[in-house]
């Protein structure tokens, strides 16, 4: 699921990159993919179908006594946080309180209580995780949750390395989900290098390109270019629901994952 706005692909570099200089690309584990019971497809359907409602009764039995909120930053040096929030007196007030930590902004419609608002906010966040998941997976900081989104993980001190080598932001590094060729200029055919899964490369944004194409520094040195579709660069960014079975069966969200500035 893809969260992430316009700013995630025009950040500026700290600092001047170092011309041409190999690095070596931090490492990009893959996610801990789940093959979903019949139970938790059916019950992540009947939640879904609530979180369209807008309804807080509709949502109330599926939210765990308590929810985990992972919460990451779109720089990638910093490690993700976590904060158990409940238990709550309802639904109202789990959900107000999940509405605030989407990791996205919030506002107040005319006419709507800021309590109404929030609650609204937490169930679009709930909608939008069961709509676009991209794989059931592990979280390694949700426990034995399964969650909505595919997590792959990388070690915060690695970019955080790479970046200071380049002399980049953490945030502008992307991921491929397969061979990727990367070519010597804009609208080029000449294929200067082929990038693979399992790691995360850096963008370079001190070297202009136009349309949709966009620079990148090459591990063995150098740069290079790769054109990027509709939907933008992907990067490792984690954002939905996780749920985990009561002692009656039903599944429930359990941890709540968000990525924001």
């Amino acid at each position: 699921m893809r969260f992430a706005t316009a700013c995630l692909f025009t950040a500026l570099a700290l600092a001047p990159a170092a011309a041409g200089e190999p690095y070596t690309p931090p490492t990009l584990l893959p996610a801990e993919l789940v093959e979903p019971s019949d139970r938790l497809i059916e019950d992540a359907t009947a939640l879904l179908r609530a979180a369209q409602s807008r309804e807080p009764g509709a949502a109330a039995p599926f939210i765990g006594e308590t929810v985990t909120v992972i919460s990451g930053a779109l720089d990638m040096h910093i490690p993700r946080s976590v904060e158990t929030l409940g238990p709550w007196i309802d639904a109202n007030a789990a959900l107000a309180e999940l509405g605030r930590n989407t990791g996205g902004d919030w506002y107040v419609p005319e006419g709507m209580s800021e309590e109404d608002a929030l609650i609204d906010t937490a169930l679009q966040y709930w909608e939008a995780s069961l709509t676009y998941v991209d794989g059931w997976a592990r979280d390694p900081l949700a426990g034995d949750a399964v969650c909505s989104y595919a997590l792959e993980v990388f070690d915060p001190a690695e970019v955080a390395a790479v970046a200071e080598q380049l002399g980049i932001n953490s945030s502008a590094f992307i991921k491929v989900a397969a061979e990727t060729e990367v070519y010597a200029a804009v609208e080029s055919e000449t294929v200067v290098a082929t990038l693979g899964p399992g790691a995360l490369y850096a963008l370079d944004y001190d070297t202009e390109a136009r349309g949709q194409w966009i620079a990148l520094h090459l591990p063995e040195g150098g740069t290079g270019f790769i054109p990027y579709g509709d939907e933008g660069l992907d990067k490792p960014y984690a954002a939905g629901i996780c749920l985990s079975r009561n002692p009656d069966g039903r599944w429930q969200v359990t941890a709540q994952s968000n990525t924001s500035l």
